[in-house]
């Protein structure tokens, strides 16, 4: 994650200082704030986020609370800021419940139709299917990697990242145990794909939350084609963690231990 937020920001960067956006005739004239007030507006806005983020990750790894719990700890948080802030309503609360039961609904109906997908391709022998179909290819352990990869690649692309690994975890896990490959960094290529998945149309749910918030004459396909260095940058972070699986795998360890 990191590596790939210094990849962005470095091609932001190089990008805007070789190509600079020229002024629009309509464009508002911009604010001009003192160094100071930047930096006391950048504090304020990001601490508390980042006191929010460590508070949930923090009770996790500190053994304080279960995963369920930090939720519980984020959502009191968020409530918090929230007073703080002084945006705290009815309409505001109304609003967060009725988004929160629309989201529960849909991650539910998508884990209830994956592990009914689960079961019934196991019953049929899926996994003996896959089985055979490896062995019979010959494509030994990499080529194994690859395919699955390629496989939860283009199921990014027509499905929502939680029914992608519902479907596709329990299904490779079992080959990717027996064959003596590290969980941790199968796992970590695997995120990685689904993240590219979030810039590829047409599900490319990055480009809609984009286009939530862009100006009415910016089209989607001028969105596609703007996505693409990042597609790049993507898998040359899947690139690097392939020939570099420390890069995956070393910061987990440390944590273990």
């Amino acid at each position: 994650g990191l590596m790939m937020v210094v990849l962005f920001l470095a091609y932001i960067v190089i990008h805007g200082w070789l190509f600079p956006p020229e002024a629009q005739p309509n464009d508002p004239p911009e604010e001009q704030f003192a160094l100071s007030e930047k930096l006391w507006m950048t504090v304020t806005t990001l601490v508390p986020v980042f006191l929010l983020i460590f508070a949930v990750l923090g009770s996790i790894l500190g053994g304080i609370a279960s995963p369920t719990e930090a939720a519980a700890v984020g959502a009191a948080g968020a409530l918090v800021l929230c007073i703080v802030n002084r945006r705290f309503n009815g309409a505001v609360l109304k609003e967060s419940l009725a988004i929160t039961v629309r989201i529960s609904a849909m991650i539910l109906l998508i884990v209830a139709a994956g592990t009914m997908f689960m079961g019934a391709f196991a019953a049929n022998g899926g996994a003996r299917l896959i089985r055979e179909f490896i062995d019979g290819t010959g494509l030994g352990a990499t080529g194994m990697i690859v395919f699955f990869l390629l496989v939860v690649f283009v199921l990014g692309f027509v499905l929502d990242w939680t029914a992608n690994v519902l479907i596709c975890v329990p299904l490779f896990m079992p080959f990717i145990r027996s064959s003596g490959i590290d969980p941790i960094w199968f796992a970590t290529l695997v995120l990685i794909v689904i993240q590219t998945g979030y810039l590829t149309p047409p599900m490319a749910s990055s480009i809609f939350y984009l286009k939530s918030i862009a100006p009415p004459d910016m089209t989607y396909g001028e969105m596609c084609r703007g996505v693409l260095p990042f597609i790049a940058l993507q898998v040359l972070t899947l690139l690097l963690i392939v020939m570099f699986p420390e890069l995956a795998t070393w910061l987990p360890e440390k944590l273990v231990q």
